[in-house]
């Protein structure tokens, strides 16, 4: 009998450790077969979008009508024609961390975004674009089709850290001027949040403006990124002109804060005098402000950064403006972008990231490197394909599949070509 039970224990050991090697194979072998089809995935994607772009460049430079029809495939993932933000999105989830959560990345004109926390919500009166880190509130007013008075001055009601009820900015100034025409930071327009919804890769609020008292017309549009401790304020269709953005603040409950001017001039700001500092001046193209240790635990700072071509940069300006707040501000030619952090640190975290920031137009993660975030099994990223001289139309979504894309002129507005994109 024992004879007989020996091969068949022999037998059962064989299968166990056939079935034992095949799962460690497996198990080994899973992260690689993962990160091969995140990269396919994503070399996908950058493919789709740069076709896109090339037929939405070739269309705005001829005349009107002009016309492309182009043929995508998704795998997987959804693409958006986001008219609002006048971009081309792409959302989709990875499971091998290809793209790292909680960084950022540009490949020419498309903003990489490793995360899908971010959302936008609203009530009757305001606006908030929350992540984890911060939440921004906003006004709400208006509508494309009805216009009111609005005015960029209180655009930024307070950025608040999440998880805290009394680190918060509020303030008192946060206006666009077109020109240095003070009254072009208001007029008549409306406010939206360009999608409202949860587990975004950045969520936006728009702000279009016409000014009552000059012939300024522009739009502001506010991102929030996924695990970002940044606002990005980016001011579009300009026309040849300087734009200057204000923060007049003060941090904490008093106004003993630090100053610092492209890492160069710093000091106290009751002791400091007014000054600008123009792109001759410096290398740097920041202004930034930080509380000591005076009114929080650990130090916080805030600031303006500009994040564009270093060509149009003008100035960087502090104004010890009343006893009880100060004024920065920072100037540049034509549409660009400002980056507005709010973290723990001080001025040196901006100093540090600035080469990164001049050639990705952000930084590659936030400013402050401790945040921890539980992860999901499958993490979300997006791609952003973005327009600053041409304004992008259409509403319309495409999922998995062959894909036909119908991409055309229809006209020109404030000397930017309109281009529509649509399902064929």
């Amino acid at each position: 009998m024992a004879k007989g039970v020996s091969p068949l224990i022999a037998t059962v050991l064989i299968i166990l450790m056939t079935f034992v090697s095949i799962g460690l194979v497996l198990s080994i072998g899973r992260p690689s077969l993962d990160r091969a089809a995140d990269a396919a995935k994503l070399n996908e994607a950058l493919q789709n979008l740069r076709s896109i772009d090339n037929a939405v460049r070739e269309v705005a430079s001829e005349g009107i009508s002009a016309f492309r029809g182009i043929q995508i495939k998704i795998s997987s993932g959804n693409l958006y024609v986001n008219e609002p933000a006048g971009s081309i999105d792409y959302f989709a989830t990875q499971r091998s961390g290809l793209i790292e959560s909680g960084t950022f990345n540009k490949d020419n004109n498309i903003f990489i975004i490793g995360g899908g926390s971010a959302r936008a919500y609203n009530n009757t009166t305001s606006m908030f674009l929350e992540n984890e880190i911060l939440n921004v509130t906003l006004p709400l007013s208006g509508t494309p089709s009805t216009y009111v008075s609005i005015n960029t001055s209180t655009a930024i009601s307070s950025i608040q850290l999440v998880k805290t009820t009394t680190e918060i900015l509020v303030p008192v100034d946060s206006g666009i001027i077109i020109e240095n025409i003070s009254n072009s930071s208001w007029g008549i327009g409306y406010s939206q949040l360009v999608k409202r919804q949860e587990n975004l890769p950045e969520a936006q609020a728009l702000f279009h403006v016409q000014s009552n008292l000059s012939s300024a017309v522009y739009d502001v549009l506010y991102s929030l990124p996924a695990r970002a401790d940044f606002l990005i304020v980016d001011v579009k269709n300009v026309t040849n002109n300087m734009t200057t953005m204000n923060f007049q603040i003060k941090l904490g409950a008093n106004k003993n804060d630090f100053v610092n001017i492209s890492n160069g001039t710093e000091g106290n700001v009751t002791s400091f005098a007014n000054v600008c500092k123009n792109s001759t001046q410096v290398t740097r193209s920041f202004i930034c402000a930080f509380d000591n240790g005076t009114d929080f635990t650990v130090p916080h700072f805030t600031g303006l950064i500009f994040a564009g071509d270093s060509t149009n940069y003008v100035q960087a300006c502090f104004d010890n403006i009343s006893s009880a707040n100060y004024r920065l501000n920072i100037s540049f030619n034509n549409d660009g972008r400002i980056l507005v952090p709010f973290a723990n640190g001080t001025c040196g975290a901006i100093d540090s990231r600035m080469d990164i920031i001049n050639k990705l137009l952000v930084p590659s993660r936030s400013f402050n490197g401790t945040y921890s975030f539980g992860e999901p099994g499958d993490l979300p990223f997006g791609l952003i394909l973005e327009y600053n001289r041409i304004k992008i139309q259409g509403s319309d979504h495409f999922g998995p599949g062959l894909q036909k894309v119908c991409i055309q002129k229809t006209g020109e507005v404030r000397f930017r070509s309109v281009v529509n994109i649509s399902k064929c």
